[in-house]
């Protein structure tokens, strides 16, 4: 992740449990990741013919993050690979659906 002078690689490890209700609860894994603690959670409503995504997640890093910088990266490089994740979900789905 990079913004003007700062650059930074980020590595996140989550544990991941589906609820029931269509929801998805991740847990950071602080010996495996850039930051001592975290959560984030994943809700999905279905919505007549489509499915309305909500995301939650906070994170606690466990290195120095520029003050304006810092958390205006990090939210930007989060809704990127979500983006990425919904992209590739949807893109398996238009290659198998589900019944």
């Amino acid at each position: 992740a990079c913004a003007l002078f700062y650059c930074r690689d980020i590595t996140q490890s989550q544990d991941m449990v589906q609820s029931p209700g269509y929801l998805i609860e991740a847990t950071v894994l602080p010996q495996d990741s850039d930051f001592r603690r975290g959560r984030a959670q994943w809700r999905l409503i279905a919505e007549g013919d489509t499915t309305l995504m909500y995301f939650r997640a906070e994170l606690v890093p466990d290195f120095f993050l520029p003050p304006l910088i810092g958390p205006w990266l990090i939210r930007r490089e989060m809704v990127n690979e979500i983006t990425e994740i919904v992209m590739l979900i949807e893109a398996r789905y238009q290659r198998s659906p589900v019944s």
